[in-house]
């Protein structure tokens, strides 16, 4: 569900070696963020043996989004 009023600028894919397509929408909308900082740190918890390449902190996670 994409919130309203988002200033999107472009949509991410991140594909985990378990065959799960995450997909997010890049914002500035503080809400939103939150959300994905959440997000972030349910599939690092989730999928933490199943990345493509080695995990890394939620910085970088959110610059590359």
């Amino acid at each position: 569900m994409i919130p309203i009023g988002c200033n999107l600028s472009e949509v991410v894919l991140l594909n985990l070696q378990s065959g799960v397509t995450f997909r997010y929408l890049r914002t500035k909308d503080p809400e939103f963020l939150a959300g994905t900082r959440s997000l972030y740190h349910l599939f690092t918890k989730a999928f933490a043996n199943n990345w493509s390449s080695t995990p890394r902190n939620e910085e970088e996670f959110l610059e590359e989004a």
